[in-house]
């Protein structure tokens, strides 16, 4: 699993890491600069969608003026999934339940001597033992191996994007596109055999994932779409399948809820993954696809 990954799912680093920490409030910005944020219009009616990094640290904030002012303007917060109205204890129990061995069980009696092997040098590369993942089923290896370079980075979930407009969102409803659950079932679904895959896709690179983890934080700062989408095509390199469930796939449900706002009175404010937005089949493209005006935005709008 590459760092990217952090990028799409969001569930299982805040059932792992979730806290309760405000983010600082928000302050103009003094320069202007790209910003992960769209605008899209249809008639009168305005949606936003903001690339949400789903784990973060006090440097990203106060974000832009531009972004908290965009959100103020909205009745509705649009998020992958509701994190007000999630369970954390107990969808971490699940997580622990659908995700580990019991018994005499574990890891290296479903996976090949090679990945194996390829997982305990990516271990001791990141600086942590391979035995800590011993009784995790494949899916659960592969996730955790998602967040680690991220933590070792310094991010921490309670900073993420979701946390903290969810945190602001006072009286807006908030809408999510999926469940706690659907996202969970994305991986326990899994044949074992991909499951094999996606842990040995995960560790097999010379690379060191905690520098990759930061060029994508800086990336993501940075507010430049095509030098996002550039370093997850170059990390994302997992199986073709599992890409296409895990991005491809859940694109479209996003876009379908801007353009349920845009047909309403609503005004929303998304806020998914970065990786959902940005790409020929990302949302901002369907949705322009769609014959409806998207324009990214930035801190001097």
């Amino acid at each position: 699993m590459k760092p990217g990954r952090l990028l799409l799912v969001p569930l299982l680093s805040l059932a792992a890491f979730c806290q309760d920490t405000p983010a600082p409030a928000a302050k103009p910005a003094t320069e202007a600069k790209p910003l992960l944020l769209w605008k899209a219009t249809n008639g009168k009616n305005t949606a936003y969608m903001f690339g949400s990094l789903h784990m973060g640290d006090k440097s990203f904030y106060p974000l832009p003026a531009t972004v908290e002012n965009a959100f103020a303007a909205s009745n509705v917060l649009v998020l992958e999934v509701d994190i007000k109205k999630v369970n954390m204890m107990a969808l971490a129990a699940q997580v622990m339940q659908e995700g580990m061995y019991s018994g005499d069980d574990n890891l290296w009696k479903h996976i090949s001597p090679e990945t194996r092997k390829g997982l305990e040098a990516y271990a001791a590369k990141i600086g942590i033992s391979a035995d800590m993942f011993a009784m995790m089923k494949p899916w659960m290896a592969s996730m955790t191996l998602a967040v680690l370079p991220f933590q070792k980075a310094g991010m921490d979930p309670s900073f993420g994007l979701d946390q903290h407009f969810a945190d602001e969102a006072d009286n807006k409803r908030i809408d999510q596109i999926e469940s706690a659950e659907w996202q969970i079932k994305l991986f326990t679904s899994l044949s074992p055999e991909l499951q094999e895959k996606l842990l040995a896709t995960a560790v097999d690179t010379d690379r060191d994932p905690v520098a990759e983890s930061k060029e994508l934080i800086v990336a993501w700062q940075s507010g430049d779409a095509s030098r996002v989408e550039n370093l997850l095509n170059k990390y994302s390199d997992g199986p073709p399948e599992f890409e296409r469930m895990i991005l491809t796939d859940r694109n479209p449900h996003m876009a379908d809820a801007v353009s349920h706002c845009l047909q309403g009175a609503d005004h929303c404010f998304m806020v998914v993954g970065a990786a959902h937005l940005v790409g020929k089949d990302g949302v901002v493209a369907l949705l322009a696809r769609r014959g409806i005006k998207v324009e990214q935005m930035n801190s001097g709008n």
